[in-house]
C-alpha cells in the first residue's frame, strides 16, 4: 500500500529520479497526488523528498521497454489502481549526440525502446486502469526537437515525433472513456543533459534563447500538473509547447 491517504488520487511518473521526473513528482505531491516513482535506477531521494511534501510514495524500478516488466507493474498495483488518475511518461533517451550516418545501430534502437515502445506500454496499462476508474489523464514529455529536429539527435528527433503521433490518436481513442492523453513539448532545459557541454558553449545557447535563459524543471512541471488536473478537463490531445518563443 502507498498511503494511508485512501482517497488522495494516483500519479504515476517515470524518469522520476532527477531532473524534469523529480520536479514533476514534487508538483503532483504538492497538487495533492500520491506518487508511484517508476525508474530504472533507484529513486530513492526523490521518494524521501516526495514524503516530504505529505504525500504517499513508493518506488519501483522498472524497465519500461520490458512488456512483461510494465505487466507486473501494473497488476502490484493492486486495489491502489482504483485511485490512478495520473500517468506522466518522462523517462526518454537522447542517446550519443551524432550524425545518423555514424550512429551504432544499437543506440538507436534503445533510443526508440525507450521512448516509443516504452511510452506505449505504460499507456497501455494506464488506459485500462483508468477506464475502469471512470477516467484519468496521461501526459507524454515529447520535445521541440520532434518540430525542428535535433543537431546530432535525429533519433531523438523521430522518436518524439512519434510520441506526438501517439499522443494525439490516443486521446482519440480514450475521450469517450473521460481518459485525456495529452503531451508538453519544451525548449531547452538545463539539465545534466545540456551539462555535459562546455560552459563556454552552454552560454552560446543561453544568449541565442529569446528570453535570454533556459527553461527550468519547475516550469515543465507546472505544466504537466495543470494537465491533469481538472482546470484542463477539455483539453485532450494536445502538444503543449514550453518554448519561451524560441
Amino acid at each position: 500500500m502507498i498511503s494511508q491517504a485512501r482517497g488522495r488520487p494516483l500519479c504515476v511518473v517515470t524518469g522520476a529520479r532527477r531532473g524534469i521526473g523529480r520536479a514533476i513528482a514534487l508538483a503532483a505531491a504538492d497538487a495533492g497526488y500520491d506518487l508511484v516513482l517508476v525508474d530504472r535506477g533507484s529513486a530513492e531521494e526523490t521518494e524521501r523528498e516526495v514524503r516530504q511534501h505529505g504525500a504517499g510514495c513508493r518506488r519501483q524500478v522498472c524497465d519500461i521497454t520490458d512488456s512483461e516488466a510494465i505487466a507486473e507493474f501494473y497488476r502490484g498495483l493492486g486495489a491502489d489502481a482504483a485511485r490512478l488518475a495520473g500517468l506522466v511518461n518522462n523517462a526518454g533517451d537522447s542517446g550519443e549526440r551524432m550524425n545518423l550516418a555514424d550512429a551504432p545501430i544499437g543506440m538507436i534502437d534503445r533510443v526508440l525502446a525507450t521512448n516509443v515502445r516504452g511510452t506505449i506500454l505504460m499507456c497501455q496499462g494506464a488506459v485500462a486502469a483508468m477506464s475502469a476508474r471512470g477516467g484519468g489523464a496521461i501526459v507524454n514529455i515529447s520535445s521541440q526537437c520532434a518540430s525542428f529536429g535535433g543537431n546530432g539527435l535525429t533519433a531523438y528527433a523521430a522518436s518524439k515525433a512519434a510520441v506526438n503521433g501517439l499522443t494525439i490518436s490516443l486521446a482519440r481513442e480514450t475521450a469517450s472513456a473521460k481518459v485525456r492523453v495529452n503531451a508538453v513539448s519544451p525548449g531547452p532545459v538545463l539539465t545534466d543533459r545540456l551539462k555535459v557541454l562546455t560552459p563556454e558553449r552552454l552560454r552560446e545557447m543561453e544568449a541565442s534563447l529569446p528570453m535570454g535563459r533556459f527553461l527550468t524543471s519547475d516550469e515543465v512541471a507546472a505544466v504537466v500538473v495543470w494537465l491533469l488536473s481538472d482546470a484542463a478537463s477539455y483539453v485532450s490531445g494536445a502538444i503543449v509547447p514550453v518554448h519561451g518563443a524560441r
